[in-house]
């Protein structure tokens, strides 16, 4: 039984790990690509964009509609694609961290109900 744990455990780890450095490879790609080809619309929608500060709505206006609108309006199939990529692998890392804590819940309880803890 410990064996299966960690195996699961240890699957759980290492797609969290892949997922964070690709989420952060493609974001990086997504948002550079966004700037250099769109600085007048990265300007308007994204605060301090081109500052090497660090601002949440760098990252989060990939993720709203207004972005996909605005690349499809635009007919850039490449960053549409790129974005749609970093969207999916961020609702990934979402349900992968809320079913890593459901699988911490039903370990335990599933402990306790054998006897330990």
């Amino acid at each position: 039984m410990n064996e299966l744990i960690f195996f699961i455990v240890l699957v759980f780890v290492v797609t969290w790990v892949a997922l964070v450095i690709s989420l952060a490879v493609d974001g990086n790609r997504l948002f550079y690509s966004f700037r250099r080809k769109y600085p007048e619309e990265s300007m308007k929608k994204m605060k301090q964009v081109f500052t090497g500060f660090r601002h949440p709505s760098k990252a989060i206006y990939f993720l709203t509609k207004d972005s996909k609108d605005f690349l499809i309006a635009a007919n850039d199939s490449s960053l549409l694609a790129l974005r749609n990529r970093v969207a999916r692998m961020t609702w990934g890392l979402l349900i992968l961290h809320f079913g890593f804590i459901a699988l911490g819940f039903v370990f335990i309880a599933f402990t306790k109900l054998r006897g330990g803890l």
